[in-house]
């Protein structure tokens, strides 16, 4: 599917614009309907001339920091620096290599009730979850038939390995029912994935039920190398945009962008060996070169660049961590004919930043999606937010513009609504940050909490500058403050930034039910409760500040 831009549509807008709508409008607490979806047009709305210095323009960051001390009632609140380290949960490295090495059981059972019709099979899967290599394994089957001497039952394993367990042999009487151990054909098999169980009947005039078969299998978990050492992460936090492209020349953001220094601009050569020519501040997923320029959607991902960490010059806009982070840009996600190949390629290249050149990556920023329904493609698009998680990159993902839609029914949207601890899902609020905007979908169960994101002042290319709203553009507001958070705090996690975000909301009355927490972002208690936490880790530490307790491998 054609990723989707979480920009609202015109008719939901008290302002003027061109946006195209994602998703029909919905009625609240129904699943939006399919669509077909469109990238994002670059001519949207009306551009806005730089401002001069006549003091009417201010950032995103003191508006929300203004509204958060009229909503904040600190007498009935605690500070989240003052918790006790218990609530905040710790990334103990990968979960391969926490796996024990002591033996471990599997099991797995299906009850197909399939027919066994003659000279035809019937087959059946079941998945095993143990990541285990296979010391013994014992299958228990349940087959009816009028005569079992016309069966061949075989088991296959995820790897490919199969085996022979019945072959027409004349040992059993109306129908198979018991165990086989099945130990020497699978010793040494990797137990998870999914097995499959064939009953073929070769002869005619007997039929057959497939009922029932359990698998159960004991092993240890397989070893893993040690993990590689903690790389040394160079540099301020750094936000990756992933979206249609940035304009990388722009006034306000040339000197915001993170740079990568083992690349030489504009040579047309791959200094670096990683695949991608001249990428100096990012890389084009679809292009599989640097060029974060010429794609579609650059206008949408330079807005949202700007709200992360436009220069702070009085200005236009001055980002939220104008200052603090740089930004990395990978674009082409709009011009790739699937989506998630180019979400897996964002990630592949954003870890191996991280992990192999030590590039300070803590967050990604998400504001775009799709309706995922294919359960392979679900299992890849979480298994790539995943990776992230292995790598301590906190995810910041925008909600839809359903115009009031329930995010709860639409559980394959991604990758907002993967079920990570390190993904943060964002709706917006309206001009007056009082309730939801009127595009914004919500979801009390899948949508975190709010931001500012209607009529968001922000650059966009040529060196210009224009005020746009969508979801889009309120999940970069919650990025850029985790970012602050992690330049406070170097040794917090993304799960900490995550439980502190969450926990520092300013809760708002229109918010309940709408929402988990409740409530909208508050910048300035989340940065603070960062700081004091760092500020304790260094006092434990002796003075050193605490690094994230993440194990590459």
């Amino acid at each position: 599917m054609t990723p989707l831009h979480k920009l609202p549509s015109r008719a939901s807008l008290p302002t003027q614009g061109t946006q195209k709508t994602d998703r029909p409008a919905t009625k609240s607490g129904t699943p939006p309907a399919a669509a077909t979806v469109r990238p994002p047009s670059t001519d949207r709305s009306e551009y806005t001339d730089r401002p001069g210095l006549n003091g009417n323009e201010v950032s995103q960051r003191s508006i929300i920091v203004q509204m958060g001390e009229r909503l904040r009632d600190l007498a009935e609140r605690t500070r989240v620096a003052k918790r006790a380290d218990s609530s905040f949960p710790e990334v103990s490295g990968s979960r391969d290599a926490a796996q024990s090495q002591s033996a471990t059981t599997v099991r797995g059972s299906a009850t197909p009730e399939l027919p066994i019709a003659d000279h035809q099979a019937a087959t059946s899967t079941l998945t095993l979850d143990g990541n285990v290599k296979l010391e013994e394994l014992k299958l228990k089957l349940d087959v009816a038939h009028t005569f079992p001497r016309d069966l061949v039952v075989t088991l296959t394993s995820p790897d490919g390995t199969e085996h022979t367990v019945v072959n027409r042999d004349g040992t059993h009487r109306g129908g198979i029912t018991e165990s086989f151990d099945l130990s020497e054909a699978f010793k040494g098999t990797e137990a998870r994935g999914e097995w499959t169980l064939t009953v073929r009947d070769e002869a005619t005039r007997d039929t057959g039920t497939l009922r029932g078969w359990t698998l159960e299998g004991s092993g240890k978990a397989p070893e893993v190398d040690a993990p590689k050492p903690f790389p040394t992460l160079e540099g301020p936090p750094v936000v990756v945009v992933v979206d249609g492209g940035i304009d990388t020349a722009h006034l306000d953001l040339k000197d915001s962008l993170w740079v990568n220094a083992k690349e030489i601009p504009n040579d047309g050569i791959d200094n670096d060996g990683n695949g991608y020519v001249d990428d100096v501040h990012g890389i084009n997923v679809h292009k599989s070169n640097g060029d974060l320029h010429k794609a579609d959607g650059v206008d949408h991902g330079t807005h949202v660049a700007g709200i992360v960490a436009a220069a702070d010059n009085n200005k236009g806009n001055t980002g939220v961590a104008a200052g603090k982070a740089l930004v990395m840009g990978v674009g082409g996600i709009y011009d790739a004919d699937d989506s998630l190949v180019a979400f897996e390629k964002a990630v592949e290249y954003v870890v191996d930043q991280k992990v192999n050149h030590g590039v300070n990556v803590r967050v990604l920023n998400a504001s775009f999606g799709e309706d995922v329904h294919d359960a392979t493609k679900l299992r890849r698009w979480d298994e790539a937010v995943a990776k992230l998680r292995e790598v301590d990159v906190l995810v910041v993902a925008a909600t839809d513009n359903g115009n009031g839609s329930n995010m709860d029914f639409v559980p394959g949207d991604r990758p907002a609504n993967a079920n990570l601890d390190n993904v943060l899902v964002v709706a917006s609020m309206d001009a007056k940050l009082e309730k939801l905007a009127r595009f914004s979908s919500y979801g009390p169960e899948s949508v975190d909490l709010a931001a500012p994101g209607q009529d968001i002042l922000s650059t966009t290319v040529n060196n210009r500058w224009k005020k746009d709203s969508g979801t889009s553009y309120a999940t970069p507001h919650v990025a850029a403050t985790a970012a602050l958070m992690f330049e406070a705090h170097p040794g917090l996690t993304a799960i900490e930034a995550r439980r502190i975000i969450l926990e520092t909301v300013q809760k708002v009355d229109t918010l309940e039910g709408k929402v988990v927490t409740g409530g909208m972002l508050d910048i300035e208690r989340a940065v603070e409760a960062a700081r004091a936490l760092g500020e304790r880790a260094r006092a434990e530490a002796g003075g050193d500040e605490a690094r994230p307790a993440v194990a590459w491998g």
